[in-house]
């Protein structure tokens, strides 16, 4: 169906993006779409109950569960990161230093807009 393939289609730009992104804050918008797309799959896996008896199904959505733990991880873990980091370019006597070497504040990693409601599926 078109709804799969365009799914597929967006899995694999995603990850493209990611891939290419040289910022933190590409990877960080990348990695959002990544997050958005893998929803979308399994929202129309849900969709159809023979596909959810199969193993090779059930071995995909472990994967992209465990995918999502990984993205939820490593997003917790670079935003204490940036928090203990902004707090020191904040802080004195670091501020001053930071200051004349021209670090600033960085931004957090937070999720693409929209991403937790469910997509909707028409068939």
């Amino acid at each position: 169906m078109t709804q799969e393939q365009k799914i597929f289609l967006a899995i694999a730009e995603a990850r493209t993006r990611y891939g290419a992104a040289r910022t933190v804050n590409e990877k960080a918008v990348a990695a959002g779409e990544v997050e958005t797309a893998l929803g979308n799959l399994l929202v129309i896996i849900e969709n159809y109950p023979d596909l959810k008896s199969s193993q090779n199904v059930t071995q995909l959505m472990d994967e992209l569960a465990g995918t999502e733990n990984r993205i939820s991880v490593e997003r917790k873990r670079f935003n204490d990161l940036t928090r203990d980091y902004n707090t020191q370019v904040k802080t004195f006597p670091t501020n001053m230093l930071a200051g004349m070497f021209g670090f600033s504040e960085k931004q957090y990693f937070q999720s693409v807009t929209g991403s937790d409601t469910p997509p909707k599926v028409e068939f």
